[in-house]
């Protein structure tokens, strides 16, 4: 009779968590810095979010998302500078905290694209994509702080782009 009654609470924990899977959108705007190599500085950064998350337990979800991050200045070198946009595609997997908290780690690909000429840098770039979000819960809506790293290729030399955001998501 007891095994009966944890795998109904079981069930239906695991139905009631599943009401809150569904689709978010949301938006941000911070800072960047780059790697030395790049000589981008420090400018403005924005970002652009949408995504889906499916409940795997009630404090878990997992999920697929996609941005649109646009740094001012990324790169300073070789006589060209120039500002990048990229799109990465994350998997995501979300803990939700006591109180609305949340913690969210995102690992992907993304496409970069330097705004200079390809004799700089080549402008165009596939590279692996991280990203880490902690965020209060509010009535649907998610205030989030997100470090980002898009990472690069410099002729050979490793480099990365970093972005540091303060934004704002809606969960339908």
């Amino acid at each position: 009779m007891i095994k009966k009654i944890l795998l109904l609470s079981a069930c239906s924990t695991l139905a009631i968590g599943s009401l809150n899977a569904g689709p978010y959108i949301g938006a941000g705007a911070g800072v960047s810095g780059t790697s030395e190599n790049l000589n981008g500085g420090t400018n403005l950064a924005t970002t652009l979010l949408a995504g889906y998350d499916f409940k795997i337990l009630p404090i878990l979800s997992l999920g697929l998302e996609t941005q649109y991050n646009y740094v001012g200045k990324a790169i300073d070198t070789n006589g060209q500078s120039g500002g990048m946009y990229n799109i990465p595609l994350y998997a995501t997997a979300t803990v939700d905290l006591p109180l609305g908290l949340n913690l969210a780690a995102k690992l992907g690909y993304a496409y970069n694209r330097f705004n200079v000429n390809d004799s700089a840098i080549p402008s165009t770039l596939w590279r692996p994509a991280a990203a880490i979000q902690v965020g209060y819960d509010l009535f649907g809506f998610n205030l989030f702080f997100q470090s980002s790293r898009f990472f690069t290729d410099n002729r050979g030399s490793s480099s990365y782009v970093g972005s540091y955001t303060l934004g704002l998501m809606y969960k339908f």
